[in-house]
């Protein structure tokens, strides 16, 4: 098997290492793919190959993966899913991805090549078997580029497209979603060689480039280098797609027993740590990293004092920000199924309680006095008496917001956890009533340090009665 063109070396089945992946002997292989390094100035360790098996109406699927892949090696790639999956069209549309583990834990991405495979053989739409393997040779060369040669003849680089998010499909983009692989003979360019991808970028806080303080300052195909990841030809960059503006989000809770009151302050320069989820390739969200948005007003945010009978959620607002990942040079931006979700400002303000809702924090309210000592940091208080707590630290939400609505990229809703540093500048003021002779006061474990240790404050009195 050659790849004859110009000063490519020439690899055959016969001096390669050839390897199968997922071999069968049904179908014909989605892809043979060889990958040659001329590029002396990166220190790749291996490869990992995606092939990507696309639905008529959107959406990938994984079709093979080999993930040891040395230079020279000619790899073999089956699609052993082909005898299930429907398709009303004559052709699937595949794509594959080369990603390069470099040894100083990057990952570059030297292609993403799509193509229209035919089939033959199908029964009503399923299954069949592919007429013809793709046959790839990729060059690495020393300007950081890729050449690849696809049946022996050198493919340029496929155009980023220009259109709307929402029309991604990959790299390639289409107006209509129930057959994206028309689109697939155009959107070349006159480059030849493919430029690298820098996916996954080494920094020193952490290897997930969406750990990064999200930024917002690339519209699409506009590239600029203020808050994006840069290669040798372009940006990585975060576009955002839309917004979800004074979003209730838990970073606190108030107390209240019964014949007592507790009215929560949430100071200027108080913040809220909330995760950054990010979801690919439609999946579910999970934590990517973090972002602290603080009281930046000129007053602290005041809840009217609550009375009774159980701890409830201090809810505050802030605005969320969906981001699509992209890679932008000056020919424009190309988009991939990567998201990100974010709080990108603090509003202020707050939500009544009732709305807000009661907490679920352990171990609640109205406990039984006898059962405090030893098991949780406490303070009793007299009658007619009252104190004003100033945290340093907060709790941790887990629920602190799910946003579900209108979300791009997957049907799964995110899910944000909050832990807020108050910083001292938080204060929960509690008075007591006269109804008891004595008012505890409690949180979670046992804390030393004293109370500014607290995170949380539950309450209760003699009986452990929960109500007026």
């Amino acid at each position: 098997m050659i790849y004859p063109f110009g000063n490519v070396v020439h690899v055959s089945a016969q001096s390669a290492n050839v390897r199968t992946v997922a071999s069968s002997s049904i179908s014909s292989p989605v892809a043979n793919v060889v990958i040659l390094d001329q590029n002396p100035l990166v220190a790749g360790t291996n490869y990992t190959l995606l092939v990507f098996r696309y639905s008529e109406v959107g959406g990938s699927t994984i079709a093979s993966v080999d993930s040891a892949v040395k230079a020279g090696e000619l790899i073999s790639l089956q699609d052993t899913g082909l005898s299930s999956f429907y398709h009303s069209q004559p052709s699937i549309h595949y794509s594959i991805s080369v990603l390069q583990n470099l040894a100083n834990g990057s990952i570059a991405q030297l292609i993403s090549y799509h193509w229209a495979a035919p089939v033959i053989g199908s029964v009503k739409g399923i299954g069949g078997t592919l007429a013809a393997t793709e046959h790839l040779q990729l060059t690495q060369l020393a300007n950081g580029t890729t050449l690849v040669v696809v049946n022996g003849v050198l493919r340029p680089y496929q155009e980023a497209p220009t259109s709307s998010p929402t029309r991604v499909y990959g790299n390639a983009t289409t107006t209509n979603r129930q057959s994206p692989i028309t689109t697939l003979t155009q959107g070349s360019s006159s480059q030849s060689s493919w430029p690298t991808t820098i996916l996954h970028p080494i920094t020193t806080t952490s290897t997930s480039l969406n750990a990064h303080a999200p930024t917002n300052v690339v519209s699409p195909n506009t590239p600029a280098q203020n808050g994006c990841y840069s290669d040798r030809t372009g940006d990585y960059c975060w576009v955002a797609i839309q917004y979800w503006y004074t979003q209730p989000t838990t970073i606190g809770e108030a107390t209240g027993s019964g014949y007592m009151t507790d009215q929560f302050s949430y100071g200027v320069s108080s913040g809220s740590t909330l995760d950054v989820v990010a979801s690919a390739n439609a999946g579910p969200w999970s934590v990517s990293g973090e972002w602290t948005q603080y009281n930046t007003g000129t007053s602290a945010v005041q809840w009217a004092q609550l009375h009774c009978c159980t701890n409830f959620y201090a809810n505050t607002y802030f605005d969320y920000e969906e981001d699509q990942c992209a890679y932008c040079t000056f020919g424009g931006c190309t988009y991939y199924s990567q998201y990100q979700i974010w709080a990108s400002a603090f509003d202020a303000g707050n939500e009544d309680w009732l709305s807000a809702g009661s907490s679920s924090s352990s171990p609640g309210d109205c406990l039984d006095p006898s059962t405090l000592n030893g098991v949780y940091s406490y303070a009793p208080y007299a009658a007619n008496s009252g104190y004003t707590y100033t945290t340093a630290n907060g709790y941790t939400y887990n629920y602190a917001i799910t946003i579900g609505s209108n979300i791009y990229g997957t049907s799964y809703s995110a899910t944000i956890r909050d832990t807020t540093n108050y910083n001292q500048y938080t204060t929960q003021q509690l008075t007591f009533g006269s109804q008891y002779t004595t008012y505890y006061v409690y949180t979670n474990g046992i804390y030393g340090g004293g109370a500014t240790t607290w995170p949380v404050l539950f309450s209760t009195n003699p009986p452990a009665n929960c109500g007026p």
